[in-house]
């Protein structure tokens, strides 16, 4: 009885995190479209295209409150959710042992199917790189160029554009692109996998909920989404970035010594 209950609330614990996990992922998946188009389109138009698709998407998210409300906000819960789940699953092996974990993975079986099994593993396998990876991104692209203080004297949106990225590619071209590959692959693969898991699990049953769909709808269950489609958009958006590494834009001399010292203040290009 009383392992029954702890199973229980286990499960209702799980169960809220997946809902805190899946909240904010249709604003990520907004804010990675927007983000990712510029690139994409520089493998057709170059590093002037890319710019000013990049202006036009940061008049989705850029400045405050909206940066912090759609974009920093989303993504910290949606990973302090992941790693707080993945902590009390691990938690729950351990003190619970081997039966119990016969017993979630019934549970999981009987609200999903082998495939979704899989994309789980998928995610876990993209999510961790990701975040790796994730983290030096904002801080180099974001947090350190706006740094107030000489010599970065905080770069310009108009300064922070491609012609920033193309800086790193060049003087850094291993590290610069290790870093965006994995961005891109892992990120794509992870959104590609992690959609159609937050429809069945979350937005699926907050429909029924809601009553904007029939209880007994399976709306979209079996949608899937082909792995091709996700290697045609990391190959498109990673030409992108080659291309934007060919290109020689014309860079001041004041605007290569910001920009070395914005890139230097990350322990990743020491």
């Amino acid at each position: 009885m009383e392992e029954d209950r702890d199973q229980s609330l286990y499960a209702s614990l799980l169960g809220g995190l997946t809902y805190v996990q899946h909240t904010p992922t249709p604003f990520i998946t907004t804010f990675m479209l927007i983000h990712l188009s510029a690139p994409a389109l520089a493998s057709v138009g170059g590093t002037d295209t890319a710019n000013q698709v990049m202006l036009l998407g940061r008049e989705y998210y850029h400045g405050l409150p909206q940066e912090n409300l759609l974009v920093f906000l989303p993504i910290t819960v949606h990973v302090g959710a992941s790693l707080v789940k993945r902590g009390v699953k691990l938690v729950h092996q351990i003190f619970v042992g081997s039966r119990a974990r016969g017993d979630l993975t019934t549970r999981e079986l009987t609200t999903s199917n082998s495939s979704s099994l899989a994309a789980s593993d998928v995610l876990v396998w993209t999510g961790y790189p990701l975040l790796l990876v994730l983290a030096p991104h904002i801080a180099i692209h974001r947090l350190i160029p706006s740094t107030p203080a000489p010599p970065i004297s905080s770069l310009s949106p108009s300064e922070l554009d491609y012609n920033f990225v193309h800086f790193g590619l060049k003087y850094w071209p291993i590290r610069s692109w290790a870093m965006y590959t994995v961005l891109v692959g892992s990120g794509i693969t992870h959104a590609l996998y992690g959609m159609p898991v937050v429809w069945r699990q979350t937005m699926l049953k907050l429909l029924k909920k809601l009553r904007a769909v029939r209880s007994e709808s399976r709306l979209g269950v079996s949608w899937r989404i082909s792995p091709i489609s996700g290697l045609v958009g990391i190959s498109v958006i990673l030409l992108g970035v080659l291309r934007i590494s060919r290109e020689v834009p014309f860079i001041s001399r004041l605007a290569e010594t910001r920009m070395m010292s914005a890139y230097r203040m990350s322990a990743l290009y020491r």
